[in-house]
């Protein structure tokens, strides 16, 4: 940054001019190219007319107007600076939107530096009698959270809200930041009427833009050639302060969304986030006059240079730390190999760790006082361990990760505020493991399913991508289901389910947290209202290297005087509702894992009964083999024999390949609901 600052004076110093030229035409920036009026606090009884917002009815607030506009300016350090004005205007229309009223502006801040505030201006506007009463947010209604070490949040909610109101919002925020040139999010919870981005970047600056997300946006740019920028020289460069005025091609983008819906939430969407229709920059180059480009964003390669420096991440993993000799020695007296050794170092951790927080990517003490205490985020567990592995002379990494709540992270460039959580590799007999050691029932080489996002990064000195994708994920579970009939009884019999291993974490994280009386109740409640379960049994719930077995036995009520019995072959296991209801979908599917659940059943028809009706066997197949449901059912020597197999081949599905997917459900509820009708004999 130095050398560019002094390069750049080197320029302005030749371009010295006596007068001021403003850049471009100015425009009215009241008015959008719609013809509507945004001068802030220009509220008319006409704007609380419900028709602006008819093109969505479901919602609970509505966006009439929310614009953006980012630029840059001179600063009195002889430098640039990013000015970001924003102004918006939403209608409170229940009270399930009054969440709409309530701010929080980001700003970024170092140890010399923070983007400032100014011009902030908040207004509750409300129709009485038919007059526009309007309050005023005060000083005194705002305050300040510090976040982390370079993030901290203003934070105000708009006084005097109530069903109907209208709420008004403007302010400027000026950063000398120039990599946080702010992105815009033209869709959100609420719908927008109108929603407007622009920017002006001078020729100097070169950005990478990120469009993402569903909705159409026009854009239009212009070029103004003759825009001046106030830059005011550095004394230690010239002979005192002087004032320059340089010239630059700017140009100007804009874009503009209208009558945008809002984003809901829909089952099996890992967080709203990723579809989003926003626009992101990323500060890429300079590239003054007769200079040869700067580049300005960084690689892996430096990233993982710094991280590897950096005390609260990297730093003690390449350090002696003697401290830990005689407790790795100890926790792994036993071990006759390296896999044994790993494993009785993750084991030792996992059991005695306290995770006191979710997530994070820095250590929150020294390394010697998290072993200590043993407990911590996130970080301060899995950097532990990979600290460890490491002591013990194995080769272990720590990795980057975006968690799926937390979004996907961009795989070109190494924005490393996109990662919120951090694992452990280990490479181990040309094998590769990924371990987390902050759930105390998680077994080693599994990650908790919010860790498969795709893209994360290893952190070493050649930094390498890997790929968590939640396809490579597959559960399995079986389920055999066995009735037999006499004289005296006419069904009773057991049912067993090997469960895929993340279902048996699941279970064991119920009969932990919830109790054996409710997960019995759950199961219970599951079955038939004829069917009674007793002598329900768990195995391995406590061998968390491996799936849990479930087991009960069942007997139904007296049927023998009744002409017809009927029964659904698949007891309480099968899918009784489609989690796929909605009659489209334009969002990606993301389920957790791809699955395969079997179940066998075998029923003997009981004595003085005959077959009388039974569901036809049947196949259905996911365009592209992705999927296939069997439904085989066959009768013989008074033995009813079903198997019946949902196999989804992957996790996440494309918006245009839903339709398929819930037509595949839709049939799977209504086939597995199907019943066996058997008749009583004719004596």
């Amino acid at each position: 940054m130095a050398l560019t600052r002094l390069l750049f004076f080197g320029i302005i110093s030749c371009q010295l001019l006596l007068s001021y030229s403003v850049s471009a035409q100015k425009k009215d920036k009241n008015v959008t190219e719609d013809g509507m009026s945004i001068k802030f606090g220009n509220i008319t009884a006409k704007d609380f007319d419900p028709s602006i917002h008819a093109f969505d009815s479901t919602a609970d607030a509505v966006v009439l107007f929310d614009k953006g506009y980012s630029y840059f300016q001179g600063s009195n350090e002889g430098w640039f600076q990013l000015v970001f004005e924003k102004q918006q205007r939403i209608k409170i229309l229940n009270k399930n939107g009054m969440d709409a009223a309530n701010f929080i502006i980001s700003q970024y801040k170092s140890s010399k530096s923070e983007e400032r505030i100014d011009k902030l201006k908040a207004i509750t506007y409300n129709l009485e009698n038919g007059q526009v009463v309007s309050t005023k947010l005060s000083d005194k209604e705002i305050y300040k959270d510090q976040i982390s070490r370079n993030i901290s949040h203003t934070k105000f909610g708009l006084p005097n809200v109530k069903e109907g109101s209208i709420i008004e919002v403007s302010y400027v925020v000026t950063s000398d930041f120039l990599f946080n040139l702010r992105s815009w999010e033209f869709q959100g919870r609420y719908p927008r009427v109108y929603s407007e981005y622009a920017t002006r970047i001078p020729e100097f600056f070169v950005y990478v833009k990120n469009i993402k997300g569903y909705i159409d946006l026009e854009s239009k740019s212009t070029s103004n050639p003759t825009s001046f920028h106030m830059v005011e020289s550095d004394p230690g460069i010239s002979r005192g302060r002087e004032t320059y005025r340089l010239s630059a091609n700017e140009t100007e983008t804009k874009w503009v969304a209208r009558k945008v819906p809002g984003l809901k939430y829909e089952p099996f969407t890992t967080t709203l986030e990723n579809h989003i229709s926003q626009i992101g920059f990323q500060l890429a180059e300079y590239r003054f006059p007769n200079q040869v480009p700067e580049p300005v964003m960084s690689t892996w390669t430096k990233v993982s240079e710094e991280l590897m420096k950096d005390e609260e991440f990297g730093a003690s993993l390449i350090k002696n730390n003697g401290w830990l000799d005689e407790d790795v020695k100890r926790i792994t007296a036993s071990a006759s190999n390296d896999l044994e050794k790993a494993k009785a170092l993750y084991t030792y951790l996992r059991d005695k760790f306290s995770l006191t927080k979710e997530g994070g990517k820095y250590m929150t003490d020294q390394p010697k006082n998290i072993w200590k205490n043993m407990k911590g985020n996130t970080a301060d567990a899995n950097l532990m361990l990979t600290l460890m592995l490491r002591h013990a002379g194995l080769q272990a990494y720590p990795v980057l990760v975006s968690t799926r709540d937390n979004g996907y992270a961009n795989e070109t460039y190494p924005l490393i505020n996109e990662y919120n959580y951090v694992i452990s590799k280990l490479w181990l007999d040309n094998k590769v493991y990924f371990l987390d050691a902050t759930n105390p029932m998680l077994g080693f080489g599994y990650l908790p399913l919010d860790c498969y996002n795709g893209h994360a990064r290893v952190i070493t000195q050649f930094p390498t991508a890997e790929y968590l994708w939640a396809d490579s994920v597959r559960e399995n579970k079986t389920t055999i289901i066995n009735l037999f009939s006499n004289e005296e009884k006419p069904f009773e019999g057991e049912v067993s389910s090997r469960l895929g291993y993340y279902e048996s974490l699941h279970l064991r994280e119920r009969l932990k947290e919830e109790g054996l009386e409710k997960v019995t109740s759950g199961i219970k409640n599951a079955l038939p209202s004829e069917v009674e379960m007793e002598d329900l049994k768990f195995e391995n719930e406590k061998n968390y290297e491996t799936w849990a077995k479930v087991s009960y036995k069942v007997k139904m009520e007296d049927m023998q005087d009744e002409d017809f019995i009927y029964i659904n072959p698949l007891l309480g296991e099968k899918t009784k509702e489609n989690p796929f209801v909605a009659a489209e979908r334009k969002y990606p599917v993301e389920m957790p894992y791809a699955f395969k659940e079997t179940i066998l059943s075998n029923i003997k028809i009981p004595a003085g009964y005959q077959l009388d009706e039974m569901p036809k066997s049947a196949r259905v197949k996911l365009e592209g083999d992705l999927g296939q449901f069997d439904y085989i059912i066959q009768e013989a020597n008074g033995v009813i024999q079903l198997r019946t197999v949902i196999d989804i081949r992957k996790a996440n599905f494309e918006a245009d390949q839903y339709q398929g997917l819930r037509d595949f459900f839709i049939y799977v509820v209504k086939k597995q609901s199907e019943q066996i009708v058997l008749k009583k004999k004719e004596s």
